[in-house]
């Protein structure tokens, strides 16, 4: 019997994962959603068909905060944007520069696009961990 239980306690220690929160900072409007997507690959990184986990969350007194749960210790990238308006998507200019704000873990930056996976990618050992992200 003590083999049981103690086999029992060992799997769900083992398999219990902490959380991930993300803060949105610099917030200008207090108006519509974040959308925050997180990759776990250089390859999937920026893909929307690729987006390992995702999450959303309304502006409320120029704030958001959204935690994820049950995250695996890995490296990841993350990726969102205030969705000003609210019609799900990266409203951009006319020459493709986004027009809402956004913005990637690490405060990566690219140049002409995108920031890489590298710039934007963190250790993740599967801790609490808090995650600020400046949009721009």
């Amino acid at each position: 019997m003590k083999f049981i239980f103690l086999s029992i306690f060992l799997f769900s220690t083992a398999t219990c994962f902490s959380q991930l929160h993300v803060s949105v900072e610099n917030l200008k409007k207090d108006s519509g959603t974040v959308l925050i997507a997180i990759y776990n690959s250089k390859k999937s990184f920026n893909n929307i068909r690729e987006v390992f986990l995702a999450g959303r969350v309304k502006v409320k007194d120029l704030k958001a905060d959204f935690t994820f749960n049950d995250i695996p210790a890995g490296e990841y990238a993350i990726s969102l944007f205030h969705d000003v308006n609210d019609n799900e998507k990266l409203d951009k200019t006319s020459v493709g520069i986004p027009s809402e704000p956004y913005g990637f873990s690490n405060n990566a930056k690219g140049s002409l696009g995108p920031p890489s996976f590298k710039k934007a990618k963190f250790t993740y050992d599967g801790n609490s961990l808090d995650v600020a992200i400046k949009v721009n």
